[in-house]
Protein backbone atom coordinates (compact mmCIF):
# COMPACT_ATOMS: atom_id res chain seq x y z
CA UNK A 1 0.00 0.00 0.00
CA UNK A 2 1.61 3.31 -0.99
CA UNK A 3 1.02 6.42 1.50
CA UNK A 4 0.66 9.80 0.44
CA UNK A 5 2.33 12.57 2.73
CA UNK A 6 -0.85 15.09 3.12
CA UNK A 7 -1.54 18.56 4.11
CA UNK A 8 -4.96 16.72 5.93
CA UNK A 9 -7.56 14.06 5.07
CA UNK A 10 -11.10 14.17 5.70
CA UNK A 11 -13.37 10.68 6.21
CA UNK A 12 -16.70 9.92 5.41
CA UNK A 13 -17.95 7.30 7.17
CA UNK A 14 -20.70 4.52 7.24
CA UNK A 15 -20.88 2.11 9.98
CA UNK A 16 -23.44 -1.01 10.97
CA UNK A 17 -23.88 -3.93 12.23
CA UNK A 18 -25.20 -5.00 9.01
CA UNK A 19 -21.55 -4.00 7.98
CA UNK A 20 -19.56 -1.08 7.19
CA UNK A 21 -18.96 -0.09 3.69
CA UNK A 22 -18.86 3.17 1.42
CA UNK A 23 -16.40 4.52 3.32
CA UNK A 24 -15.07 7.68 1.27
CA UNK A 25 -12.37 9.96 1.22
CA UNK A 26 -11.18 13.26 -0.09
CA UNK A 27 -7.70 14.70 0.59
CA UNK A 28 -7.83 18.32 1.58
CA UNK A 29 -6.12 20.86 3.99
CA UNK A 30 -8.49 20.22 7.19
CA UNK A 31 -10.05 23.71 9.33
CA UNK A 32 -10.70 22.55 12.63
CA UNK A 33 -14.00 24.29 14.20
CA UNK A 34 -13.14 26.33 17.25
CA UNK A 35 -13.61 25.67 20.47
CA UNK A 36 -12.75 21.85 20.41
CA UNK A 37 -12.24 19.96 23.75
CA UNK A 38 -8.65 18.19 22.77
CA UNK A 39 -8.07 15.25 24.83
CA UNK A 40 -4.55 12.72 24.66
CA UNK A 41 -5.48 9.75 23.12
CA UNK A 42 -4.28 6.83 25.94
CA UNK A 43 -1.30 4.75 25.50
CA UNK A 44 -1.65 1.18 26.14
CA UNK A 45 1.30 -0.93 25.55
CA UNK A 46 1.35 -5.33 25.32
CA UNK A 47 4.51 -7.23 25.90
CA UNK A 48 6.42 -4.21 27.21
CA UNK A 49 8.89 -5.90 29.40
CA UNK A 50 10.04 -3.32 31.70
CA UNK A 51 9.54 -0.53 29.94
CA UNK A 52 7.71 2.77 31.87
CA UNK A 53 4.52 3.32 30.22
CA UNK A 54 1.93 6.00 30.86
CA UNK A 55 -1.26 4.87 33.06
CA UNK A 56 -4.03 3.89 31.35
CA UNK A 57 -6.63 1.99 33.28
CA UNK A 58 -8.21 -1.54 33.14
CA UNK A 59 -10.96 -0.98 31.12
CA UNK A 60 -8.62 0.54 28.59
CA UNK A 61 -6.43 -2.07 28.74
CA UNK A 62 -9.42 -4.63 28.01
CA UNK A 63 -10.47 -2.49 25.80
CA UNK A 64 -7.61 -2.09 22.94
CA UNK A 65 -7.01 -6.31 23.83
CA UNK A 66 -10.66 -6.28 22.56
CA UNK A 67 -10.03 -4.69 19.04
CA UNK A 68 -6.56 -5.86 18.52
CA UNK A 69 -5.95 -8.87 19.91
CA UNK A 70 -4.61 -10.72 16.46
CA UNK A 71 -2.58 -7.58 15.94
CA UNK A 72 -1.32 -7.94 19.49
CA UNK A 73 -0.81 -11.66 18.98
CA UNK A 74 1.22 -11.75 15.62
CA UNK A 75 3.53 -9.53 16.72
CA UNK A 76 7.06 -11.07 15.69
CA UNK A 77 9.52 -12.07 18.78
CA UNK A 78 10.89 -10.20 21.43
CA UNK A 79 14.68 -9.71 22.60
CA UNK A 80 14.09 -12.35 25.17
CA UNK A 81 13.32 -16.03 24.59
CA UNK A 82 9.34 -16.97 24.55
CA UNK A 83 8.27 -13.20 24.19
CA UNK A 84 6.68 -11.24 21.88
CA UNK A 85 7.55 -7.71 19.96
CA UNK A 86 5.75 -4.66 21.75
CA UNK A 87 2.48 -3.31 20.59
CA UNK A 88 1.48 0.26 21.32
CA UNK A 89 -1.90 1.26 20.62
CA UNK A 90 -3.31 4.50 21.04
CA UNK A 91 -6.87 5.08 21.77
CA UNK A 92 -9.99 7.13 22.92
CA UNK A 93 -13.81 5.99 23.36
CA UNK A 94 -17.07 8.37 23.26
CA UNK A 95 -20.42 7.41 24.03
CA UNK A 96 -23.06 8.34 21.44
CA UNK A 97 -26.60 7.73 22.64
CA UNK A 98 -26.63 3.61 23.28
CA UNK A 99 -23.29 3.01 21.91
CA UNK A 100 -19.73 3.42 22.05
CA UNK A 101 -17.29 4.85 19.45
CA UNK A 102 -13.48 3.77 19.86
CA UNK A 103 -10.93 5.32 17.77
CA UNK A 104 -7.35 3.54 17.99
CA UNK A 105 -4.56 3.10 16.11
CA UNK A 106 -1.58 -0.15 16.20
CA UNK A 107 2.05 0.49 16.09
CA UNK A 108 4.56 -2.04 16.67
CA UNK A 109 7.69 -2.60 14.89
CA UNK A 110 6.63 -5.42 12.96
CA UNK A 111 3.01 -4.24 12.23
CA UNK A 112 1.77 -4.26 8.76
CA UNK A 113 0.51 -1.21 7.34
CA UNK A 114 2.64 1.42 8.97
CA UNK A 115 5.38 3.53 8.10
CA UNK A 116 8.31 4.23 10.83
CA UNK A 117 9.38 7.56 11.33
CA UNK A 118 12.84 8.54 9.71
CA UNK A 119 15.94 7.42 11.07
CA UNK A 120 18.98 9.48 10.63
CA UNK A 121 20.60 13.22 11.30
CA UNK A 122 18.55 15.60 11.19
CA UNK A 123 15.32 13.97 11.33
CA UNK A 124 13.24 15.24 13.87
CA UNK A 125 9.30 13.75 13.01
CA UNK A 126 8.88 11.37 15.54
CA UNK A 127 5.60 9.60 14.92
CA UNK A 128 4.37 6.86 12.21
CA UNK A 129 1.76 6.51 9.86
CA UNK A 130 -0.30 3.69 10.64
CA UNK A 131 -3.99 2.78 10.38
CA UNK A 132 -6.93 4.03 12.49
CA UNK A 133 -9.56 1.42 13.71
CA UNK A 134 -13.06 2.83 14.47
CA UNK A 135 -15.07 0.38 16.31
CA UNK A 136 -18.88 0.48 16.75
CA UNK A 137 -19.84 -0.98 20.24
CA UNK A 138 -23.13 -1.47 21.94
CA UNK A 139 -24.51 -4.34 24.67
CA UNK A 140 -24.25 -7.36 22.32
CA UNK A 141 -22.64 -6.32 19.03
CA UNK A 142 -19.54 -4.31 17.74
CA UNK A 143 -18.19 -3.69 14.02
CA UNK A 144 -14.84 -2.24 13.10
CA UNK A 145 -13.31 -0.65 10.00
CA UNK A 146 -9.83 0.83 9.36
CA UNK A 147 -8.45 4.16 7.86
CA UNK A 148 -5.16 4.68 6.42
CA UNK A 149 -2.80 7.20 7.09
CA UNK A 150 -3.12 8.75 10.64
CA UNK A 151 -0.73 9.62 12.45
CA UNK A 152 0.93 7.48 15.61
CA UNK A 153 3.16 9.57 18.45
CA UNK A 154 4.68 7.65 21.24
CA UNK A 155 4.30 10.72 24.29
CA UNK A 156 7.98 10.87 24.91
CA UNK A 157 8.96 12.79 28.30
CA UNK A 158 9.12 16.56 26.97
CA UNK A 159 12.76 17.49 26.82
CA UNK A 160 11.83 20.86 27.50
CA UNK A 161 8.82 22.46 29.35
CA UNK A 162 5.75 22.90 27.34
CA UNK A 163 7.44 20.59 24.56
CA UNK A 164 4.59 18.25 24.59
CA UNK A 165 3.84 15.10 22.73
CA UNK A 166 0.56 13.70 21.86
CA UNK A 167 -1.98 12.90 19.50
CA UNK A 168 -4.99 14.09 20.59
CA UNK A 169 -8.60 13.63 19.18
CA UNK A 170 -11.66 15.42 19.73
CA UNK A 171 -15.18 14.59 19.13
CA UNK A 172 -18.56 16.17 18.63
CA UNK A 173 -21.19 14.27 19.13
CA UNK A 174 -23.76 16.65 17.20
CA UNK A 175 -21.99 16.34 13.96
CA UNK A 176 -21.08 12.97 14.91
CA UNK A 177 -17.17 14.19 14.02
CA UNK A 178 -14.22 12.97 15.27
CA UNK A 179 -10.68 15.57 14.68
CA UNK A 180 -7.22 14.71 15.27
CA UNK A 181 -3.73 16.27 15.78
CA UNK A 182 -0.35 15.58 16.72
CA UNK A 183 1.75 17.75 18.94
CA UNK A 184 5.15 17.27 18.81
CA UNK A 185 8.27 19.32 20.70
CA UNK A 186 5.63 21.54 21.64
CA UNK A 187 4.12 22.22 18.51
CA UNK A 188 0.97 21.51 16.28
CA UNK A 189 1.93 19.23 13.10
CA UNK A 190 -0.63 20.49 10.63
CA UNK A 191 0.65 17.16 8.50
CA UNK A 192 -1.08 15.11 10.47
CA UNK A 193 -4.72 16.84 10.76
CA UNK A 194 -7.59 14.41 10.20
CA UNK A 195 -11.60 14.64 10.46
CA UNK A 196 -13.83 11.57 10.17
CA UNK A 197 -17.42 11.78 10.18
CA UNK A 198 -19.49 8.61 10.97
CA UNK A 199 -23.12 8.83 9.09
Amino acid sequence: MKFLKLAGLSFFVSLSFAGIANAQSAAKPVSFPANLKWSPMTLVGFNTGNMEMPHASRAEISLARSIWDKEIESTGPGIKPNTKSPSFILLKAFSAGNEQFVFSIFDSGFSNGCIPPANGRGIEDMYSICPMRVTQMNTTQSASQDFPEYCHLYPEPAEKPGEINQSQIAFDANTMTAYFRTIQYGKHVAACDRTLRIQ
